[in-house]
């Protein structure tokens, strides 16, 4: 329902396109994404190794503190 309502002119400062979110997630401040499961390995593929939160049903909420975590050099469990 997000992404199709996404599309709506009047939703576009509500959501991030690609560019801001990688800008986002590879910042080095924390973020937080849910991720559906099926896509899990899609997105780690695209923007790299994540710290698996948790999941529940078909969804699953990941962190970008694995690459926070690389950018500092300091050792981490990535999923």
């Amino acid at each position: 329902e997000l992404e199709m309502g996404a599309e709506y002119p009047d939703a576009r400062p509500y959501f991030l396109d690609e560019n801001a979110f990688k800008t986002l997630y590879f910042s080095g401040q924390p973020v937080l994404v849910i991720v559906k499961s099926k896509r899990l390995t899609d997105f780690k593929e695209k923007y790299g190794p994540v710290e698996l939160r948790t999941c529940r049903d078909e969804l699953c909420l990941v962190s970008n503190r694995a690459q926070t975590e690389r950018s500092n050099r300091s050792s981490v469990h990535a999923f």
